[in-house]
């Protein structure tokens, strides 16, 4: 649409270059001048020199210059660029003129011995027509309308997301409310009837057939697990609710204060725990980690039938192992919980992580809710991290958790 020799598209920092035009390194310099000097929608010039002696470095091809603005951010243009053009200029007459000024301008005679003489004008193109200047008005007006479109629709978008997270939020906040409050009245109840139950065994057992202690027996049972359950359902909802209280934390003590609190329960099942090497110091809420800890290392204790139980802990090299959700993996500790335990099939690597889900019986490997490692999944996820396992039936399991080196 224009005689020109190059062009230029400049938008967010991207030059894009078409033809033949100065470097890039001068269109950067050319888009701090215009910005500067030439803040209008349009701007045009065929001696782009006599306005800044800069120009000279780029005359060949850009001695002529027309720029359209796309936004109001500094830097957004398309430039066109015309090469300079020696005009020449042919006069009649002798070499000595008579030269004439009028408005501020130089006029020259012709010389009276009509000998040809030549005026070399450098630094100047073509000058650029009245219709190449309103076609690139009409490009720029056409390009302001296309983006005010989409950002019309970006905006109408953004605001349906706006509305659908507030709902979304306000909802998950009366989720957690609910089950909060749901699992905390209920507890009162059937601690009663579990309460009464175990009364009726012990003072009316003797009037009761086998039957009816057998029911009474399954009753205390049936109590236990539900009450187990809705601990599990107060625990996650707790989750959701509360804010972490985040501080450096050496991972060696923490450690060391899970252990003593889980002493009993290694000593019982007579499992072998190993740290690998130092641990670092993390970014966390301690309260919460220890949690993280204590869950994985009794599910690691529970889920193992080796005569020879052996746990390990440790903290991945950098680059050893994938982060679940991407990321720079120098931004993150990763730490594991080794076990040479019963190993999980991977089809239900994420089915293990989901509330209530258990790939056993009740009465198999001592129980359990269901709700342990989802109340983890979520605790390390509150962190900035993320959980996953690596195992296969039979050979044990690594439980993975990144934790953000900076908060």
């Amino acid at each position: 649409m224009l005689d020109c020799g190059g062009a230029a598209i400049c938008f967010d920092g991207n030059i894009i270059t078409l033809g033949h035009t100065p470097t890039e390194p001068q269109i950067k310099k050319l888009l701090e001048w215009l910005q500067e000097h030439a803040p209008e929608d349009i701007f045009y010039t065929n001696s782009y020199a006599q306005l800044n002696p800069e120009g000279l470095s780029i005359r060949p091809t850009a001695s002529g210059i027309m720029a359209i603005s796309l936004a109001e951010a500094p830097g957004n243009y398309i430039i066109w660029f015309r090469p300079e053009l020696v005009q020449t200029v042919t006069w009649a007459g002798k070499n000595d003129k008579v030269e004439t000024q009028a408005d501020g301008q130089i006029f020259l005679s012709p010389r009276q011995s009509f000998e040809a003489w030549k005026q070399l004008v450098e630094s100047t193109s073509a000058p650029w027509r009245p219709l190449e200047i309103e076609a690139a008005t009409e490009i720029r007006l056409h390009i302001s309308d296309v983006r005010l479109k989409i950002f019309n629709e970006l905006q109408a978008r953004a605001a349906s997301l706006s509305r659908l997270n507030a709902e979304l939020e306000r909802s998950n906040d009366e989720l957690d409310s609910f089950a909060y409050v749901a699992s905390h009245d209920l507890k009162e109840p059937l601690r009663g009837i579990h309460n009464y139950s175990l009364f009726l065994l012990e003072d009316y057992a003797e009037q009761l057939d086998s039957d009816g202690v057998s029911k009474l027996q399954t009753l205390v049972r049936l109590s236990q697990r539900m009450e187990g359950l809705i601990e599990s359902l107060l625990q996650l909802s707790r989750v959701g609710r509360l804010d972490l209280e985040l501080a450096p934390t050496d991972m060696n003590q923490l450690l060391s204060e899970v252990l003593d609190l889980l002493l009993p329960r290694i000593e019982q099942t007579q499992t072998t725990i190993s740290v690998a090497g130092t641990l670092p110091t993390i970014y966390c809420d301690p309260v919460r980690m220890q949690e993280v800890l204590n869950n994985l290392l009794t599910n690691a204790m529970r889920y193992n039938d080796n005569a020879d139980k052996r746990v390990e802990i440790g903290v991945a090299a950098p680059g050893e192992v994938k982060l679940k959700n991407g990321g720079n993996p120098d931004s993150f500790d990763v730490f594991y919980v080794r076990d040479n335990g019963i190993g999980i099939d991977p089809k239900h690597h994420e089915t293990i992580f989901k509330i209530f889900k258990r790939l056993h019986s009740q009465e198999k490997y001592g129980g359990g809710t269901g709700a342990g490692l989802a109340i983890v999944k979520k605790m390390v996820e509150k962190h900035g991290g993320a959980l996953w396992v690596e195992s296969t039936r039979g050979a044990g399991a690594t439980f993975y958790f990144s934790v953000p080196k900076h908060p």
